[in-house]
């Protein structure tokens, strides 16, 4: 089973995202697709709220988590700070890329058996807003979707290929990184392994 999980989870679409490598659990994918070349919005700026410098290059296991705030499709506001305590799964992802496409009903089976205990963002990798949209409602989907075009939060979490997903755990630190995933079923199962170890810890 996980030498199956392995060898799909490398059916990943390919990013340029800060131009970094991965630190992915799981390896790398080979695709020619790209998400847009965000390396322009990656490395050390300030942060408009604080003037801290804005951290670069991959997040590793162990790692703090990287806060933002960003406004989500349906207008509300999330800012991964407010989430402290509880199992984050940040996914980033786009609508062009079969991959990420195909795990998705995935997260709606994990907000319905997590609850409270879960905060699950899906970050779309820089298209508009109208095609996302439109994506989300023809699908029924409805948990948590950020835009992502500038690829501002994208530069925080860097990639070299989508899906990319990150598991935060209640302590607040990175506890999963991977690019690439399988199919829903097959997801679930494997992110429900990760989040239940996070939960009983």
């Amino acid at each position: 089973m996980l030498l199956v999980l392995a060898l799909l989870l490398l059916a990943g679409c390919r990013s340029n995202n800060a131009g970094n490598g991965s630190d992915d659990n799981t390896g790398n994918n080979t695709s020619s697709d790209t998400a847009g070349d965000p390396s322009e919005n990656a490395g050390t700026d300030d942060q408009e709220s604080g003037g801290d410098a804005i951290p670069s290059g991959p997040v590793a296991q162990g790692d703090a988590y990287r806060d933002f705030t960003t406004t989500l499709v349906d207008g509300s506001d999330f800012t991964l700070s407010d989430y402290e305590g509880k199992v984050i799964l940040l996914n980033f992802w786009a609508t062009w890329c079969g991959p990420c496409v195909g795990e998705m009903p995935a997260f709606t089976q994990l907000v319905e058996t997590y609850g409270e205990d879960l905060a699950l963002l899906a970050v779309n990798c820089g298209e508009d807003e109208e095609t996302v949209t439109a994506f989300l409602e023809k699908n029924g989907y409805t948990f948590p979707v950020a835009l992502d075009p500038e690829y501002e939060i994208s530069s925080l979490y860097p990639t070299d290929g989508i899906p990319y997903t990150v598991v935060i755990g209640p302590d607040g630190t990175v506890a999963v990184t991977q690019v690439g995933a399988a199919d829903a079923d097959t997801m679930y199962a494997h992110y429900c392994e990760v989040i239940d170890g996070l939960l009983e810890e």
